[in-house]
């Protein structure tokens, strides 16, 4: 028996979250065309690092590199 009524628990998007886990992410693991997407799309961020760590030396040698997050699936 949950402590929440039904409708704070839609609310929250509890069941979202299951079904992302069980269903959707186990789905996009197995696509080798997202993964290869999610590939490219980490190249790109790559050179966007490079590129824009580049671009703030060349003002202030001594600045620090530009660093995204990468993606994963």
């Amino acid at each position: 028996m949950s402590y929440m009524s039904g409708k704070n628990i839609l609310k929250e998007g509890i069941i979202d979250k299951i079904i992302r886990k069980l269903i959707t992410q186990p789905i996009l693991k197995r696509s080798s065309k997202f993964s290869n997407a999610v590939d490219d799309l980490n190249d790109a961020i790559s050179e966007f690092e490079k590129a824009a760590t580049a671009e703030i030396r060349k003002n202030n040698p001594k600045a620090k590199p530009v660093k995204i997050k990468r993606y994963r699936v």
